[in-house]
Order: structure tokens, then C-alpha cells, then sequence
């Protein structure tokens, strides 16, 4: 009855369609309730005198803000789309709403018609609302005046997404509009690369610009993109004719190539972190198609220079399919404790090597990671990688041509001993080397899985391990290989070897069949650095078993004078986590504070400000601390280490000084980079979470601090 008693009473207002009844109507209208407000609305559109109307509604507006507002600039726009377009607008600009389906919809059933059109471009000028939808309502006929606004406007404010936008939608305009986009550039030098796309550089004025940024690697960025590119005729310039040949791929002079070369070196040799280096990169990245070993090279320099401050060099060089980038992130898979950064790279090995995929997978599998298998599964599968072990054939010597041959110092040794077994099913694996540490034991781990699908036999002899059986903590093993070893004896069955005479110093391998046996000396041990990053001399020579003997007779030889070890005191070793040889004799010498040695220095501090934030990192647990750290660039400065979440905080005792918090997977590897940074240097690296400073407000300091480890 209720809702009945409203009806009645919104139609007969409506038919009356006086002064006083319709202004009773609105205010029904502005009723909170959704159905009454829906009824009223409808006895209005349909009212005699509009006009009135309109007057109450422009009334209302000076006076109403929030839903009525905007209820009564909709009661507008229902009646006369045109008279409230532009208020409406502004209302939903001001207020930050977005425009409603109901709008969107209404325009696609009924168009704006070109009066419509001249309001809205009237709002976009007078409010500087480059909205794209709002200037493709507009039309095609107002673009011009939209456009020209546009860029003058950016004269003073930068240029945005829209004006962009607005420039690639409208070639035409653009071309009529050439001196305006000159202005903006000219006067907005700070943003004018994006701009500089739209330029005509066949026009005198704007080639003279162009000469004037002096950098080839700045004119190329420049020209890369720019659409009037193919009309430049005069190439006098050096750089400009390179650049245009770079864009197009098209052939380099021998002696512009030499130029381009030395620029390259220069710029490489100055280079010191790669935060204002984009368009030299670029420049670089693309050269690649003319001569990818020289860009390669220049490539790996720059990535050894600036390690700590980008991914970017190594994933273009993983895109150029580059060994050094494939062996880092093997590394980085295979040694970081930070699991989302085993999971970056193990997928872009994944993505990028996939003719290594059964490697890159069964390294994987070695950290015991189901998540990550079952992830690098989807990735094998979204670009096609075959992840199976090609099928058994049968056995067939390769005919011994007694040939030594020297492996490349480039290649993965382990993966080049897998390859081989792999193609001739090898059988037997035997080894004696020097040193043995897990991240080598971890990379051979597919080779030991083919070996053992095949019912064969592998045995490994490890001159580090000599002094086994007596009753001292032995220095050339860490307790991590140790533990990896006693695995491979339980779960493997590998026979494990070690000469107690003395120290067994050798590198030798065998890789078998029945028919065939490949023989590698050399100097790696097993050891990731032997494998991935040293500069190792090896050499393989091919034998028919059974008639050059001489490789196998040695091995069996010293074997026999080997002690055979069935397992292995963990207790005997330390913690250390060595990852090869160079970590037993060049050892950084830093020392380790327990806690309690820590709390005694806050104690002995006068600075309230710094006590309370060490002992802020304190009650965040930290897994160890170090000082000595031999960091020039922060001298007496102590490392608190939060191995769970892989960060290492870098903090003072010294008041007034900044703390520092960096990412990390390998601490040794961190300190050895900090150690050549300054702090400036350190400020922009790409590792650095956050650098802190003097902050008074405990509570503020404590939020900032504890957002690290949430």
C-alpha cells in the first residue's frame, strides 16, 4: 500500500507540472530508498515542463554534494544528456569515480551527436582530462584541437600515458602538428625520449636537434621507434648513419664498426652500475645481431662489473642462448638458501636452455623440491621441452681412433661427461679426484641417475679424505659433502675410495660401456667452481675396452692401494659449506659474535637511538653475526644474518650511521662485492632492500624495520 500511495502521488505531481508539484517530485527523488527513488524519476521524464526542471535541478546543484549530487547530475543526464554532460564529468574527475556502465552502455545505444561531441571536447580542454575514452567520444573531428591542448600542455607538466596514446592514434595529426611537438620536446628535455618517436627528423630543424644529443646510444634509442625513421635521407653523421643501420640490421661500414666497437669499450671500462645505462644497453642488446660474440664478451664484463646490481646482462645473455649465463644460474639454482631465487632461475633455464632440460631437471630434483619439479614440469610443457631420457640402443663400439682431445674451457664439464653417457648408455662411472664438495656432487647427480637406471657401477676415490679414520677435525671436507657422500653410499650404492699414504692430488675419470670407455684428465675436481667457473685444463681420449688398457689398468692399480669407506662420522667435520678448494686456502677472515657479545656493546652505548635499533634486529633472531668484515665502504660495521629469509642487515655501533639490508644467496659472494663498492655504489644496487637512517620515532622505526621480515 505503501509503495502504491508513492506511485499515485509521483504521477499526479507529474501531471500537475507546476513550480511547487515538481519541486515536491525532485525531493521525492532524493529519497535514500533505491525503488522510490526509481519511481520518481520515471514520473519526471515524463512530466510536461522540463524546464522547470531543469531550474530545480541547477538549484539543487549549488547547495547538494556526495549521492545527491550525484543523484540529481543523473536525474540530468536522463532528461538531457547534452546540458549535463560536462557536469557530469567534472563530477565523477573531482570525485575520482570512474564512468559507470550505465553510461557506457547508453552511449553505445545511442551515439553522442556532434553537439555532445563539442562538450565534452570543451571539458577535456577546460579540465586537461586527456582521458582516452573521453577524447575517442570526442571524435575524430575534435582530435586535432585535443591534440594541440595536449601538447602545450605537457609543456609545463610532462607528458603522460594519454598524450602518448593520443599520438599513436592519430598519425595525421601529428604531421600537421610538427611544431608543437618540437616545442614540447625542446622545452620538456627531461621526458622526450617516448616523444622523440613522433618527431620528423627529415625536417631540417628537427634533424639539427637530433645531431645535438652527441651520443650514439641515445640517437639510436631515439630512432629505434621513431616513425619517420625510413625518410631520413642525409646520413653524413656517423652516429645517426649507425643508428639507422642498427635499426634496420642493415650492413655497418668496417670502419664504423671499429668506432662502434671502441665506443663500446670505453663505455664499458667507465661503466660502474647500469642505473643510467638504458639506452647503452639497449644499443648493445640489439648489436647482438651483427656480431654476438663480441657483444657476448662486452656483455660478461659488464655483468662481472656489476653483479650485484642487475639480472638484466644475464637474462639477455641467457637469451643468446650464453654458456657463462647458463653456468651463473646453474650456480645460483643449484647453491642460493633463498627459494624464490632457485625458482627465478631454475624456470629460466628451463625457459631459455630447454635442449638441457633433462639436466636442468634433474639438478632440480637433487634440492628435493616437489613444488619446484612440478613448476618446472608446466614450464617444459608450455615451451615444449622434452624432459625424457632418450630410449636404451643397443651397445656398439665406437671405432678407437687413439685421438686425445682438448674439452673446451667454456663447457660444464659434468653435463659434457652426462652427454656421453647418455649416448653411449654408459654403465660405469669411476672417479678419483682431489677435492669432492656437494655443489659438484649435485650437478653430477644426473649422470649417477643414468648409471643406476642401467644397473652399473659407480665408484669415486677423494683424496680430501685421507685423514678420515683419525680422531681430528679434517680441513679439506666440509660436513654438508660429507653428509651428501654417506647418501650416496645408502641410497646410490657408490663405492667410496681414499688414499691415507698421502695426499692423493690427481683428477681422472671414466666414463663406460661394455664396448666403448671415454678417459677425461685433467684438473677438475668435483666441485661446482671446477665445473661452472674456473678456467679448467681437461682433456678425453675414446678406447675400445679391452684393447688400449693401460687408462683402466692405472685406475685399478691405485684403487687397490685406496682404503674402501663404508660411512663416514659427520662429528669428524665442520659446518663450513665450502663449494670448492678456493674457499679451503683463500678464506675471507671474518669473525663471528655470539649474541650475548653483542648485547654487551648496545650496553656500553650512549646513544639511545642506536641501542634501540640493534636491539630491534636482535629480537628478530639473527642466525649469525660477523664483524672484521673487511668492507671499506663500511668500516666497523657488523653483519646480522637472517638466513630464512635470505637478507643480510649490515649495521653500526657508531651513532648517525646507516644501516644497510641487502638480498643474498652466498655471504662470501656479497662481502667480495661490497668490498669494491662504495657506499654510493651500494645505495643503487639492485640486491639492496633498504638502506635506513636516522629515524627518532621508535614506534615509526619499529614498523619500518619489521615490514623487512613480514
Amino acid at each position: 500500500m505503501q509503495y502504491e500511495s508513492i506511485y499515485n502521488q509521483c504521477v499526479n505531481l507529474s501531471i500537475e507540472s507546476t513550480d511547487e508539484s515538481l519541486h515536491k517530485l525532485v525531493r521525492i527523488y532524493l529519497s535514500d530508498n533505491k525503488e522510490v527513488r526509481k519511481t520518481a524519476k520515471t514520473a519526471l521524464k515524463k512530466t510536461k515542463n522540463r524546464q522547470i526542471v531543469f531550474s530545480i535541478i541547477d538549484g539543487m546543484l549549488k547547495n547538494e554534494t556526495g549521492d545527491k549530487e550525484n543523484w540529481l547530475i543523473q536525474l540530468g543526464m536522463s532528461l538531457s544528456r547534452k546540458r549535463y554532460l560536462k557536469r557530469y564529468l567534472q563530477y565523477i574527475r573531482q570525485n575520482n569515480v570512474e564512468i559507470s556502465q550505465g553510461m557506457i552502455k547508453n552511449v553505445q545505444v545511442k551515439p553522442f551527436s556532434e553537439g555532445e561531441k563539442k562538450e565534452i571536447t570543451d571539458y577535456i580542454i577546460e579540465n586537461n582530462d586527456f582521458d582516452k575514452r573521453l577524447i575517442s567520444w570526442a571524435g575524430k573531428g575534435n582530435s586535432t584541437l585535443i591534440l594541440e591542448k595536449a601538447l602545450y600542455y605537457s609543456i609545463d607538466n610532462g607528458f603522460s600515458e594519454n598524450l602518448l596514446e593520443l599520438l599513436a592514434n592519430n598519425d595525421e595529426y601529428v604531421d600537421m602538428l610538427q611544431d608543437d611537438l618540437f616545442k614540447v620536446v625542446t622545452q620538456n628535455p627531461g621526458n622526450d625520449f617516448e616523444l622523440l618517436r613522433y618527431l620528423d627528423f627529415s625536417l631540417d630543424t628537427n634533424y639539427e636537434f637530433l645531431l645535438s644529443k652527441n651520443d650514439l646510444f641515445d640517437i639510436y634509442e631515439i630512432l629505434k621507434n621513431n616513425k619517420y625513421r625510413k625518410e631520413i635521407i642525409n646520413e653524413e653523421s656517423f652516429l645517426i648513419r649507425v643508428s639507422l643501420a642498427v635499426c634496420s640490421c642493415s650492413v655497418i661500414k668496417a670502419e664504423d664498426w671499429e668506432e662502434v666497437k671502441n665506443l663500446i669499450e670505453e663505455r664499458v671500462n667507465e661503466l660502474e652500475d647500469l642505473a643510467n645505462e638504458k639506452n647503452f644497453m639497449s644499443f648493445l642488446k640489439d648489436l647482438r645481431y651483427f656480431d654476438s660474440e663480441f657483444v657476448e664478451q662486452q656483455l660478461i664484463e659488464i655483468y662481472k662489473k656489476t653483479k650485484l646490481y642487475t639480472d638484466e646482462v644475464l637474462n639477455i645473455l641467457a637469451a643468446m642462448k650464453s654458456q657463462f649465463a647458463y653456468r651463473e644460474m646453474i650456480s645460483f639454482m643449484l647453491t642460493s638458501e633463498n627459494r624464490k631465487e632457485r625458482y627465478k632461475y631454475a624456470v629460466q633455464l628451463m625457459r631459455r636452455y630447454g635442449e638441457n632440460g633433462t639436466a636442468i631437471y634433474s639438478y632440480a630434483k637433487d634440492l628435493g623440491d616437489e613444488r619446484l619439479l612440478k613448476t618446472l614440469d608446466e614450464v617444459a610443457g608450455k615451451f615444449e621441452v622434452d624432459l625424457t631420457v632418450p630410449e636404451k640402443k643397443e651397445m656398439v663400439a665406437v671405432e678407437s681412433k687413439k685421438t686425445i682431445k682438448v674439452i673446451p674451457h667454456d663447457a660444464i664439464v659434468s653435463e659434457y661427461m652426462y652427454d656421453i653417457a647418455k649416448r653411449i648408455n654408459a654403465k660405469y662411472f669411476f672417479a678419483s679426484v682431489g677435492f669432492v664438495f656437494s655443489s659438484g656432487l649435485k650437478m653430477l647427480h644426473p649422470l649417477f641417475d643414468l648409471i643406476m637406471d642401467n644397473d652399473g657401477v659407480i665408484e669415486l676415490v677423494a683424496g680430501s679424505l685421507q685423514n678420515y679414520q683419525k680422531d681430528i677435525k679434517n680441513n679439506k671436507i666440509d660436513k654438508r659433502t660429507v653428509i651428501y657422500l654417506n647418501r650416496l653410499i645408502q641410497v646410490y650404492g657408490i663405492k667410496l675410495y681414499t688414499y691415507t699414504e698421502s695426499f692423493y692430488h690427481g683428477k681422472f675419470y671414466i666414463i663406460a660401456n661394455d664396448e666403448v670407455e671415454y678417459v677425461i684428465t685433467g684438473s677438475s675436481n668435483i666441485s661446482k667452481t671446477a665445473y661452472i667457473d674456473n678456467y679448467e685444463f681437461d682433456t678425453i681420449v675414446e678406447n675400445e675396452v679391452g684393447k688400449d688398457t693401460q687408462f683402466r689398468d692405472w685406475y685399478n692399480g691405485f684403487k687397490e692401494k685406496c682404503t674402501l669407506i663404508e660411512y663416514l662420522d659427520i662429528d669428524k667435520y665442520d659446518d663450513l659449506n665450502w663449494e670448492s678448494e678456493l674457499e679451503i686456502y683463500n678464506r675471507r677472515v671474518v669473525r663471528k659474535m655470539t649474541q650475548s657479545e653483542v648485547h654487551q656493546k648496545i650496553m656500553e652505548l650512549t646513544d639511545e637511538e642506536t641501542r634501540f635499533r640493534l636491539n630491534l634486529w636482535l629480537e628478530h633472531s639473527p642466525t649469525e653475526i660477523y664483524t672484521d668484515l673487511s668492507i671499506p665502504g663500511l668500516p666497523e660495521y657488523i653483519a646480522l644474518l637472517y638466513s630464512d629469509i635470505g637478507m643480510a642487515v649490515f649495521e653500526s655501533f657508531t651513532p648517525d650511521n646507516a644501516y644497510y639490508t641487502f638480498r643474498y644467496f652466498d655471504f662470501d659472494a656479497l662481502l667480495n662485492n661490497l668490498s669494491s663498492m662504495t657506499k654510493k655504489q651500494m645505495s643503487v644496487s639492485s640486491s639492496l632492500l633498504h638502506r635506513g637512517y636516522h629515524i627518532s620515532d621508535q614506534d615509526r622505526l619499529e614498523q619500518r624495520i619489521g615490514k623487512l621480515f613480514y
